[in-house]
């Protein structure tokens, strides 16, 4: 990781060192389709550890909002399908979108 004057620079993180070094990693779905969320699942955990053990969760978008506030997080992988997206256009579900994000 380089820095200057004390900026990190994002693009110089690692991200296979940052995921080896946190136990704190979700990878939450928003209602995910089995097979959109297996394989961006399976993509990162490609690049953990073995040790890693990250808490893999699908669910509605109130379910998620209750895990995360439940469990502060040092990072989270969340998956949307894009139908979800078109969906959160409607105002009580983009509030929601919204609170999630």
């Amino acid at each position: 990781m380089r820095s200057v004057s004390g900026n990190v620079y994002q693009a110089d993180l690692d991200i296979s060192f940052l995921y080896s070094h946190l136990p704190d990693l979700s990878f939450l779905g928003w209602d995910a389709k089995p097979e959109s969320f297996s394989a961006v699942t399976q993509m990162f955990q490609r690049h953990l550890s073995p040790d890693t053990h990250p808490d893999v969760r699908n669910g509605k978008v109130h379910e998620i909002i209750s895990y995360l506030e439940n469990n502060p997080l040092k990072f989270c992988a969340l998956v949307v399908d894009a139908e979800k997206v078109k969906l959160a256009r409607d105002l009580e579900r983009g509030v929601d979108c919204l609170r999630l994000l």
